[in-house]
C-alpha cells in the first residue's frame, strides 16, 4: 500500500534512542513543534511518496523486499514522518478496481487467525462475502483501514492476499492481468516466482 512523508520534518534532527530525560525532553519537543500523535504524523502535513523515493532517503536497497518492515528495521522504530492518509489509499484501491472492472463478481474473506474476524454474539467468527469488486472500499474502511484476510473473483481468475501485519498485497493471476497491474504507473509493484520466498523474517 502506499506511504505517505512529511518532508517538512527535518527527521535527521530526531533521536530514536532516547536513554535519558533529557533525550526524552528533546523528543517530546520536537513531538509538539512538528504535530507528532503518538508516534504519527500530523495527517495534513503528509504528501504521497514511492518506495523508490523513500528508499533513497533512508539508504536502503530498492528490490522486491522493501516494506514497511524493512523501513523499521532501520532504527527498530517507525520514523514520525511517515504515515498514510485513507484517501491516497482509497486512489489506489480505485486504480485496482478499475484495472480488474468494477463489477467484477467478488468473494472477500476475513479469517479469525489472521485477526480479521467478524464479532457476533460474543464471539469472533470467520466471515465470508460475495459481491462486486467495487466493495473493496468500503470493506477497507470499514475494517478501520484494513484488508480481508483474501478477496478472490468468482471465475478464480484471481485472488488477492493480505498477510498478517503485512503493508503489502499479494496478487495470484494470470499474465494478461499481472501485465495491466505492472504497467500501472498508479501502482507500486514487483514479480515473483512461484517457488520465491516473498516475507523474510
Amino acid at each position: 500500500m502506499p506511504i505517505c512523508i512529511d518532508k517538512k520534518m527535518p527527521i535527521k534532527e530526531y533521536s530514536y534512542n532516547a536513554k535519558s530525560v533529557e533525550d526524552l525532553n528533546k523528543r517530546v519537543e520536537f513531538w509538539n513543534k512538528y504535530g507528532i500523535s503518538n508516534g504519527h504524523p500530523a495527517k495534513d502535513r503528509l504528501e504521497r511518496t514511492s518506495y523508490k523515493e523513500l528508499s533513497k532517503e533512508l539508504n536502503i536497497p530498492y528490490n522486491k523486499h522493501i516494506d514497511t518492515q524493512s523501513i523499521w528495521n532501520i532504527d527498530k522504530q517507525w520514523p514520525p514522518n511517515l504515515g498514510s492518509l485513507l484517501e491516497v489509499d482509497i486512489e489506489t484501491l480505485n486504480e485496482i478496481i478499475n484495472i480488474i472492472g468494477a463489477a467484477t463478481p467478488t468473494f472477500f474473506y476475513g479469517d479469525v487467525l489472521d485477526g480479521k474476524g467478524f464479532h457476533e454474539n460474543e464471539e469472533v467468527v470467520d466471515w465470508l462475502f460475495f459481491g462486486e469488486l467495487s466493495e473493496l472500499t468500503t470493506l477497507y474502511v470499514e475494517q478501520n483501514q484494513d484488508f480481508p484476510s483474501y478477496f478472490f473473483a468468482e471465475n478464480k481468475g484471481w485472488c488477492f492476499c493480505h498477510p498478517e501485519d503485512q503493508g503489502f498485497l499479494l496478487l495470484g493471476c494470470g499474465e494478461e492481468l499481472a501485465n495491466k497491474i505492472l504497467k500501472s504507473e498508479f501502482l507500486e509493484c514487483f514479480e515473483f516466482d512461484q517457488q520465491e520466498r516473498i516475507i523474510k523474517e
